[in-house]
């Protein structure tokens, strides 16, 4: 339900939407993007004790692609074709490294027989952004993808990504094949922001103040979870 309404000076055709009577407004979406993955893993594994073990894994990887969503106003293509907008895709991730330890307390030391320890850390590159003009520069009717210049998509990569995860279990027997496990869980122990989500308009701010606006460019929009934790209790039985 789309026309060709023009011409841009780039090729770049200006489409607007066409009501029809019988549908009314209705959306119509084309499988036309494309995606690229590579990736290297490396893992490795350790258990020197029945009570204790640690693994860790490395992942070198390359995610590419010609578009991010065909729903977003703001992911249609500002190039000529899609064969200009091969760029990092917003899911892509170059290095991530997960480590996890377990150490649990020999039986004969009582009372902290049961008694487990486990530590995951996760830490891993930050993920890309595209920068927006913020405006309809290229005058096509949609100002929600323009870009400042020439600068291709998800040129902007986000702050790294880190958190380390910590449980704490003492499982006990109650009688025969019963037990109780108590558990606490740490999420984030340590507190550290992770940014989830940027202000990609440029022009937003001024991010020479310290510290700059709320709202300048590139500064965090949404973060993830704080600390958290958990409190659980579980009985297992036949």
């Amino acid at each position: 339900n789309a026309v060709q309404t023009g011409t841009l000076p780039g090729g770049k055709p200006m489409v607007t939407g066409r009501r029809v009577a019988a549908l009314g407004d209705f959306f119509v979406q084309d499988s036309i993007g494309e995606s690229r993955y590579r990736g290297l893993t490396l893992d490795a594994r350790l258990r020197s004790t029945a009570n204790m073990s640690f693994r860790a894994a490395y992942t070198l990887a390359r995610a590419r692609s010609n578009g991010d969503s065909l729903a977003n106003l703001a992911d249609l293509p500002e190039g000529p074709s899609l064969e200009d907008e091969w760029a990092p895709s917003r899911q892509h991730v170059e290095h991530r490294l997960t480590a996890a330890a377990t150490v649990a307390a020999p039986e004969r030391w009582r009372p902290l027989s049961g008694v487990r320890l486990t530590g995951i850390a996760t830490v891993e590159s930050g993920r890309r952004f595209t920068v927006f003009a913020g405006s309809d520069i290229n005058g096509d009717g949609n100002p929600n993808s323009d870009r400042p210049g020439t600068l291709p998509r998800n040129s902007l990569e986000g702050p790294g990504y880190a958190t380390i995860d910590f449980r704490v279990s003492k499982r006990t027997r109650i009688a025969g094949s019963v037990g109780l496990e108590a558990t606490v869980d740490i999420f984030n122990a340590f507190n550290r922001v992770n940014v989830k989500d940027l202000n990609t308009v440029w022009g937003s701010g001024d991010v020479s103040l310290t510290p700059p606006p709320q709202f300048a460019f590139a500064t965090p929009r949404d973060v993830f979870n704080p600390r958290q934790i958990q409190l659980g209790l579980r009985i297992d039985f036949p």
